[in-house]
């Protein structure tokens, strides 16, 4: 399914980009300029739900449904 999943996206963005090939450019550029505040944002992201996983973790722990 994953193949399946992988062929659609290249397929959707193939379309975009045959529909509108400036604007795609366009952004595309957009994006790249940008890609450090955007990696930023994503790091943040990453590390908010890892944290929030780990309280999940410990709030389970406090609860009895981990033993040692």
């Amino acid at each position: 399914m994953s193949i399946r999943r992988d062929f659609l996206l290249i397929l959707i963005i193939l379309l975009i980009f045959l529909l509108k090939p400036t604007g795609f450019w366009r952004e595309l550029k957009l994006l790249w300029a940008r890609r450090e505040q955007l990696l930023r944002v994503l790091l943040v992201a990453v590390v908010l739900y890892f944290l929030y996983g780990i309280y999940s973790l410990y709030s389970l722990y406090n609860q009895g449904l981990f033993t040692r």
